[in-house]
């Protein structure tokens, strides 16, 4: 089902990202500049539940999405939680 799914979404994914910069950011960073906050940051966390496991050829998922996905990226500062062990 995932890779189905993967399948479907994998080439929408710039108009996704699009989209969302201009319908959801834009207008949050905006919002954000007239009450006087500095602007808006996304944090992502539990990465840990992200599967290791290579699956894009050599790539792994985390690699996939942060590394070779990471130059379609939404508008804005995003941080990333880590768990140390």
């Amino acid at each position: 089902m995932r890779s189905l799914l993967r399948q479907h979404l994998e080439p929408r994914v710039n108009n996704i990202i699009e989209v969302i910069n201009q319908e959801l950011i834009t207008p949050a960073q905006q919002q954000l500049q007239q009450r006087g906050q500095g602007g808006l940051v996304v944090i992502i966390d539990n990465l840990d539940r992200i599967d290791n496991k290579a699956k894009f050829g050599i790539r792994t998922q985390p690699e996939y999405l942060f590394v070779d996905r990471g130059n379609n990226s939404i508008n804005c500062c995003a941080m990333s939680s880590i768990q140390f062990p």
